[in-house]
């Protein structure tokens, strides 16, 4: 029968499982409606809602008919979902599609506890009467349950990557991807719980010694979790010590030497999953820049078998003018991150940064082989919803003044809080041990003690012994 096209409705789960419409999407429906007419007539309830047909209804409503041919049944609301997926089985489906029809179809059989086709014209089909849920619903939309299942446990875990099926990423990718994040997830978040061998925060969670780090004989062997530590700076502050503190030798070797001297202290105490930061600036003499960092790194892989895994840039966003005129400003300093094995306490998923796309997926781009031959783009591969892996230059400001009272010493070469928390929180759990061996006013002890960690510090000037209790006097949340 010829019905008033303006009186017929989409069905509201077809656009649900479906999605919009578009002129575009059934161009080629137009121009064959257009040229031969509609072929086969759209079925519709007793509601005059479509149940069969939304292509070719839009089709026709984009081309302007007033009315167009139909077929009425009757249909229990319940069983509608069934009808309008059995009657898109055909249509090229997006995994979208198939996500959206399967999770419509598992909530139809939760709800109504029935096993195959609905009765038509009183023939009922209990077929799968005895199959499981999952198997029903791929019969029905004509997959097999393993795509139902990768689906159903991608949109539970990622759901951002469903749109991104089948053309950034294959079904069997994306799962495959997912279940190993989840599994170290997994893992990690174990290794994380466990408190074997850990103190709680019963006693003191910090001591500072007074005298040189070159003998830490109050630590035992491998006691120490993470060290972060700023050297002195060689000939260039007066720290209050006494003459022959590390910065006042006369000649740069010295230097290293002294500095080798502590670090193979560092080595002793360090656990064998422990991590090594030296937080070091560089020094211009006679007007030729020194590399003190890369010198001391050096020596410490050659001569005391650290294990360097990475050269870290600190960019310091407000640095201290200089007055030249014949180089550059300085702006950095060095932070080398060392360790003693490849296998060590390492919580990347404490320090990642968020993605500036939208998207879940990264790809890589094209690139020539050797032999000159283009590659194309590589298969996508599922992005840490957490965030991105740091880069090598951390920016920072120089500096965040620890506070000081009216009768307090200041330390003019504090390195920020802001710097050294995320050292601490990717090396450390609750309990940890964490030691500074060039204390100054204690800002690696703030921020360990923020993370729950116990802060061993030695410092030679009893003057900045006396800064560092001030400030753990503060309260935490206010050391910024």
């Amino acid at each position: 029968m010829q019905i008033p096209i303006a009186s017929i409705k989409p069905h509201p789960l077809n656009e649900s499982i479906y999605g919009e419409i578009t002129e575009e999407d059934v161009a080629d429906l137009i121009q064959s409606i257009e040229d031969v007419g509609l072929l086969e007539p759209i079925v519709i309830n007793s509601r005059n809602q479509c149940i069969s047909g939304h292509r070719r209804l839009q089709a026709c409503l984009f081309s302007g008919m007033e009315s167009i041919e139909c077929t009425v049944k009757e249909f229990s609301e319940d069983d509608e979902v069934l009808f309008i997926i059995e009657w898109n089985r055909q249509r090229r489906k997006t995994y979208r599609h198939l996500l959206n029809e399967a999770k419509s179809l598992m909530t139809y059989y939760g709800k109504n506890r029935k096993r195959g086709r609905p009765a038509i014209n009183g023939n009922l089909d209990d077929s799968f009467k005895n199959k499981p849920t999952r198997e029903i619903v791929a019969d029905k939309i004509g997959t097999n349950h393993n795509t139902i299942q990768r689906l159903l446990y991608i949109d539970k875990h990622f759901p951002e990557l469903i749109d991104g099926l089948g053309t950034k990423i294959t079904l069997n990718q994306a799962y495959s991807q997912v279940k190993t994040f989840l599994n170290r997830k997994s893992i990690m978040s174990a290794s994380r719980s466990k408190s074997t061998g850990k103190k709680s925060m019963e006693t003191d969670p910090y001591v500072i010694y007074n005298h040189s780090s070159a003998n830490m004989e109050e630590l035992t062997d491998e006691s120490v979790q993470c060290i972060l530590t700023s050297p002195p700076y060689w000939n260039q502050r007066d720290y209050g010590g006494a003459s022959d503190e590390i910065g006042r030798e006369e000649s740069l070797d010295e230097y290293l030497d002294h500095l080798m001297e502590i670090f193979a202290e560092c080595y002793r105490v360090l656990s064998s999953q422990g991590c090594l930061f030296i937080v070091i600036g560089d020094k211009f003499h006679n007007g030729c820049l020194q590399l003190l960092g890369p010198r001391l790194a050096i020596r410490l892989v050659d001569d005391q078998k650290w294990i360097l895994r990475n050269d870290l840039i600190w960019n310091k966003l407000n640095p201290k003018p200089e007055n030249t005129s014949d180089r550059y400003s300085i702006s950095h300093e060095d932070i080398f991150f060392l360790t003693k094995t490849s296998q060590y306490q390492f919580h990347m998923d404490e320090v990642r940064i968020p993605y500036r796309e939208k998207t879940m997926l990264s790809r890589a781009p094209k690139h020539h082989k050797l032999n000159g031959k283009l590659v194309g783009h590589q298969t996508a591969t599922l992005k840490n919803p957490k965030g991105k892996v740091p880069g090598t230059v951390i920016d920072c400001p120089r500096n965040e003044p620890p506070p000081y009272n009216e009768t307090s010493v200041k330390h003019e070469a504090a390195f920020p809080v802001g710097l050294i928390e995320r050292f601490v929180r990717v090396a450390t759990e609750p309990g940890d041990i964490v030691l500074d061996p060039f204390a100054g006013s204690s800002t690696t002890g703030i921020s360990a003690i923020q993370s729950g960690c116990y802060f061993v510090g030695y410092e030679t000037n009893p003057r900045f012994i006396q800064l560092s209790r001030e400030r753990f006097e503060i309260p935490l949340a206010s050391t910024g």
